[in-house]
């Protein structure tokens, strides 16, 4: 069989070798994935969400999409909140930011040092709940 491909003309090895790979290069974008749109600069979250009393579930709220954080601000209406941030997995890894009282607003800045962020917002009040909105300032998100 190596003889009867070595006796073949150029162009014909060439053509055959340019088919299987259009045909592997099909096969493989099939399998990825269509990507998401990134997001760049400000993006809003949990707009004017009722959060309950801290320490209840239901005292926070979270950004659904996450990426590479510059920073993440909270505006509150009725008491103090907070903000950090979630890693890749859903675990708060920044300590929080808090306002003083309502209708302050809180950011906490964050370093281009390349590491997945998801910005979070929070109730600091224990005796009621209150609203508050959030939004993260991306590098790229999406």
């Amino acid at each position: 069989m190596t003889d009867s491909l070595i006796h073949r003309p150029k162009a014909t090895l060439v053509m055959g070798a340019t088919i299987l790979g259009i045909a592997l290069v099909s096969l493989l974008a099939g399998m990825v994935p269509a990507a998401k749109a990134d997001v760049q600069g400000n993006m809003y979250f949990c707009t004017q969400v009722w959060l309950q009393p801290y320490g209840q579930a239901g005292d926070r709220c979270a950004s659904p999409l996450g990426g590479y954080l510059y920073a993440v601000t909270g505006n509150t209406v009725e008491h103090s909140g907070c903000v950090s941030v979630l890693n890749n997995i859903g675990n708060v890894s920044s300590t929080w930011a808090c306002t003083p009282g309502g209708n302050t607003a809180v950011q906490k800045y964050f370093p281009g040092d390349g590491i997945w962020r998801r910005g979070i917002i929070r109730n600091n009040t224990t005796g009621s709940g209150a609203h508050m909105s959030g939004s993260q300032w991306c590098y790229t998100c999406g």
